[in-house]
């Protein structure tokens, strides 16, 4: 058996492994594309998906502390993430 992640410090990768080996995953938006994703999902139920909301407090708050040292941390930290999912530096 596995070794159990603290969700809360675990990356993305790890976190759909786990859920994959709970039931196999039918679909991972991408952030980039999350509109388009939630919208194909509405429509398999015959819903239109609304707008996302801009919430621009998150993005504020993080521009605040981002910098360098903190990019690195994340990226020594979320190695497998960045290669596999083709992250980059934060753009905001």
């Amino acid at each position: 058996i596995g070794q159990r992640v603290d969700p809360s410090l675990a990356s993305q990768t790890a976190l759909l492994q786990g859920m994959a080996g709970f039931q196999p995953l039918d679909h991972v938006l991408r952030e980039d594309r999350l509109d388009e994703g939630l919208a194909f999902l509405a429509g398999e139920v015959g819903l239109a998906a609304p707008g996302l909301p801009a919430d621009d407090r998150a993005v504020a708050g993080l521009s605040r502390l981002h910098d360098d040292d903190l990019e690195k941390a994340a990226l020594d930290a979320y190695a497998r993430d960045y290669v596999g999912f083709g992250f980059g530096r934060w753009r905001g």
